[in-house]
């Protein structure tokens, strides 16, 4: 069979529920018989051994199985996390929040050890990137799911993180954190954020496989979780300390009025994800 036969049958296959029927050929395509773009679109001939491998992802796929899932991984900023049910799939927009949280403290905590709280480990995908990119920082990430945190566990053996430079801890919010005497250089998350009311207007990729508790936001619009971290997370974070925080589509003006009304925070900053949208908030305390 040739590459570029292959490819159009499995782009077939995909194009009456997926939006990304090509990407995800392509990928179908790398996963199972090593082929990179160039190998299919110079239409080389290729050996198609096990046909049924093909079928078995494109079967699944087709009930709307995320292929994250199939495959057990999603790539994120170098990494490439194992994933499953358990955790919600990373994404590509939540690389802003790590981003945005490194050239915080390149600016302002180059040198000095400071301490990051990560509620929402989920696959570990924030809390892992910060661990072994930040030299200087020690991640506490926090997850109510056990199982998250398992999964959580895996990329960190995967990827090697120092025990002592991120300690994954099963709680709720940042409840077990606000008895001890650390200070933070940094809250951050992805908390869920979608309101329940709109949880049923999901993709079926996302509303039947992902976990409901890591998507569907408390309070009926989904921002009970910024509620509680402009309440709490001054009295974690040390003076200049950064609340950084991803949110869903036109939140912004909601979570900013949230933080200027608690008069700890300035300046407060959005910045937009790679299609425009604001997705990022950051937030200094100055108190």
């Amino acid at each position: 069979m040739r590459s570029k036969q292959l490819f159009q049958f499995v782009f077939e296959r995909l194009r009456p529920f997926s939006e990304e029927a090509e990407s995800e050929a392509l990928l179908i395509l790398e996963k199972i018989y090593k082929l990179k773009r160039v190998d299919i679109f110079t239409d080389r001939e290729i050996n198609f051994a096990d046909p049924e491998v093909l079928e078995m992802v494109l079967k699944k796929r087709e009930k709307r199985i995320p292929l994250q899932y199939i495959f057990q991984e999603q790539y994120f900023r170098t990494y490439q996390f194992y994933v499953d049910p358990r955790v919600l799939i990373p994404r590509p927009e939540t690389e802003l929040l790590v981003e945005k949280v490194i050239e915080l403290t390149k600016k302002s905590f180059p040198e000095q050890p400071i301490n990051i709280a990560e509620v929402g480990t989920g696959s570990g995908a924030i809390a892992i990137s910060l661990a072994l990119e930040l030299k200087n920082a020690t991640v506490y990430s926090i997850d109510n799911s056990t199982e998250a945190l398992a999964v959580a566990k895996i990329n960190c053996e995967r990827y090697r993180v120092p025990p002592e430079k991120l300690f994954l801890i099963q709680g709720d919010k940042l409840e077990s954190l606000l008895d001890s005497e650390k200070k933070f250089a940094f809250i951050v998350s992805n908390p869920p954020y979608i309101p329940l009311s709109l949880y049923k207007d999901l993709a079926p990729e996302v509303k039947e496989y992902e976990p409901q508790n890591a998507l569907v936001g408390s309070d009926t619009d989904g921002a009970g979780f910024y509620r509680y971290f402009a309440e709490k997370s001054p009295k974690l974070l040390q003076k200049g300390g950064f609340l950084c925080l991803e949110f869903g589509l036109g939140q912004e003006q909601l979570i900013m009025a949230m933080l200027k009304n608690k008069n700890e925070f300035e300046p407060i900053d959005l910045y937009q994800d790679y299609n425009g949208i604001y997705r990022i908030i950051t937030a200094k305390l100055n108190k």
